[in-house]
């Protein structure tokens, strides 16, 4: 049972004031408070939430935890507390490794607001220190934005759960420096929890500074939408890294996927739905400056080649460009022979690729396509050294994409990561709030 406490209660109970932060033991249901900002004790959040007006928030806090399905429903917001409550550099939410799945989905109509900083990122992790992949389910949100399936129902979480709309500012909320640790979870074959999913999110959402970092499945997914998403990183995604289907129109930029050492599919798949139809709308997202290092820094060895191990794969008639990339220790780097491929002149341009098998175009060339070494500091560490600057002598410091889109910066370097600040953007961007704890 769920106990929407007024400021009266607050102030009595059990010795709380207004500035109580220190959380104690958690406790089985979350309290629903309308007074902003102020915290009684670490929680156990749970099952279905409400909210008696718009106007009520739900609060998550340093230690809180997710337990099971955590449904934030229409007309809710759910506000993660900045608050470091530890000093350990960090606000940690549990998402609890003994319910599976824990998973926090945000509903139609529902806002989310986790805003951590390059200091004090919010960390989503499984209880108890698991280091396992799939620990627990991960987030999701559902928007009202547009898809090409108008039937579709969210994957992962049971019951038919449609997404998808007419709106596409819709507003899901803002995470900003967020880290999502050891997610994903299967519940049958083709129905599984991503990191972070993305279905029919809107343009209104903000998604910036945000690391998955070893999950079960794909690590960021998009599933139709409008949402843009930059500065993002992904980290030893044991399927693909970046997926995206379903009409996404999205911008992404800035993104950095380092597989681990011995799991991972592809860096970039993209379709425009399952079947490869032409419904409308195309998925038709643009994906500027990306940094894709693959699992095998043995590039020369052409042996023992996975034909799943592709940095960019391309098919089932996605409209989609990528500029700027980087594409270095997959098998394939590139891949637009599948069914439906709809590859052109202006699909990949502005690239480096340095891979085993180079790459395969499907009907038209790919244009503007170096294969050759990109020369970065030190992209293969799987540690704290790791760095994907371009050194002084790496091609990628020139060499990007001149024209431009709403949304979008327009670079003269190659990859996520410029040798020194260039564009306003920080060669650092990605350090400081990420982990590399493989």
């Amino acid at each position: 049972m769920k106990h929407i406490r007024i400021l009266a209660a607050l102030a009595v109970a059990a010795g709380a004031t207004a500035a109580c932060d220190t959380p104690s033991a958690p406790v089985a249901s979350r309290d629903l408070i309308k007074a902003s900002g102020i915290t009684l004790q670490a929680v156990k959040l749970s099952g279905s939430q409400s909210c008696a007006s718009a106007a009520d928030t739900i609060f998550l806090a340093d230690n809180d935890t997710i337990s099971g399905q955590v449904n934030i429903p229409n007309g809710c917001t759910l506000r993660v507390r900045p608050a470091d409550n530890n000093g350990d550099g960090r606000v940690t939410i549990y998402g609890d490794a003994s319910v599976a799945p824990s998973a926090l989905v945000v509903h139609q109509g529902a806002r989310i607001y986790a805003e951590g900083s390059a200091t004090v990122p919010i960390v989503f992790t499984p209880t108890g220190g698991s280091t396992t992949p799939g620990a627990w389910g991960g987030i999701v949100l559902i928007g009202n934005a547009p898809t090409n399936d108008a039937t579709a129902t969210v994957e992962g979480i049971p019951g038919s759960v449609a997404y998808g709309g007419s709106v596409a500012n819709d507003n899901s909320g803002t995470l900003r420096y967020v880290r999502i640790e050891y997610a994903g979870y299967q519940l049958v074959t083709n129905n599984e929890l991503n990191g972070l999913s993305l279905y029919g999110v809107g343009s209104g959402t903000t998604l910036e500074y945000i690391q998955v970092h070893r999950g079960s499945d794909d690590g960021i997914e998009f599933f139709g939408g409008t949402a843009s998403i930059r500065y993002a990183v992904v980290t030893g995604a044991e399927d693909d890294s970046f997926d995206y289907s379903f009409g996404w129109v999205g911008n992404a930029q800035f993104v950095i996927v380092q597989q681990g050492a011995a799991v991972g599919d592809k860096g970039i798949e993209a379709d425009n739905d399952d079947a490869g139809s032409t419904g409308s709308p195309v998925t038709d997202a643009d994906i500027w400056n990306i940094t894709l290092v693959g699992r095998d820094a043995s590039v020369a060895d052409s042996t023992s080649v996975d034909a799943g191990n592709i940095g960019i794969q391309l098919r089932r008639n996605v409209a989609s460009r990528v500029r700027n990339a980087i594409v270095l220790g997959f098998d394939a780097a590139f891949d637009g022979t599948g069914s439906n491929a709809t590859i052109t002149t202006d699909s990949v341009t502005n690239s480096i690729f340095y891979a085993k098998a180079g790459y395969t175009v499907g009907n038209s060339a790919v244009n503007n396509i170096e294969q050759a070494d990109p020369q970065l500091v030190n992209p293969w560490a799987r540690s704290t050294s790791r760095d994907f600057r371009p050194t002084a002598t790496s091609r990628s410091r020139s060499g990007g994409y001149t024209g431009s889109k709403t949304g979008l910066v327009t670079t003269t370097f190659r990859g996520a990561v410029p040798q020194t600040t260039s564009s306003g953007v920080s060669p650092t961007w990605y350090t400081g709030w990420t982990t590399w704890a493989y």
